[in-house]
């Protein structure tokens, strides 16, 4: 279950960065490193509730010719800050160190959903807490070699508290990873 939550994920977020079939095959032959941190429910109960909560924000990147862009039907994703999320977050996220594959439970404790045409994007129903969003940025790319990229695959995340049941946490995604993918 574990590594067909990574695959699938993997695949949602890396959607647009290639279209060749040998990319996936790949990633699902790789074995990432040991994770450091261990998992710990007690430190995803606070999550487990649901809130009247919200988090929102606009994925926007700025493109090689200086054009801001907010691209649609883009995944984000909300994980709730714990040690092991964490290190999710610095190792895999910020490094772009691959790690084994997530517990299951840590897992299940994600949540997703897709920009708007707008770029926007609303997590609700949330309990308050320390929360990392994470979006993907990929270039343009296909199997013609002439199409000119307009930027590099980017990797954005923040980190962000919501101390409100009332008032919407308004992200601010910083791009954290850049790599010619």
């Amino acid at each position: 279950m574990t590594k067909l939550f990574l695959i699938f994920f993997s695949i949602c977020l890396l959607s647009g960065c290639s279209y060749q079939k040998q990319d996936y095959e790949r990633f699902d032959l790789m074995v990432g490193a040991k994770r450091h941190a261990e998992f710990d429910v007690n430190q995803y109960k606070p999550y487990m509730k649901k809130g009247k909560g919200r988090i929102r924000g606009e994925f926007c990147i700025i493109l090689d010719n200086g054009k801001k862009e907010c691209p649609p039907d883009q995944l984000v994703l909300l994980n709730p800050v714990t040690d092991y999320s964490t290190e999710w977050f610095e190792r895999y996220w910020k490094n772009g160190e691959l790690l084994e594959d997530p517990n299951d439970e840590a897992a299940r404790r994600n949540r997703m959903v897709r920009t708007n045409k707008y770029g926007r994007f609303v997590f609700s129903s949330l309990p308050n807490g320390d929360y990392y969003v994470a979006a993907v940025a990929c270039p343009y790319s296909g199997r013609d070699s002439k199409k000119i990229r307009p930027f590099k695959y980017q990797r954005w995340g923040a980190k962000i508290t919501l101390n409100s049941q009332t008032e919407p946490a308004e992200v601010v995604l910083k791009k954290v990873l850049e790599y010619d993918h």
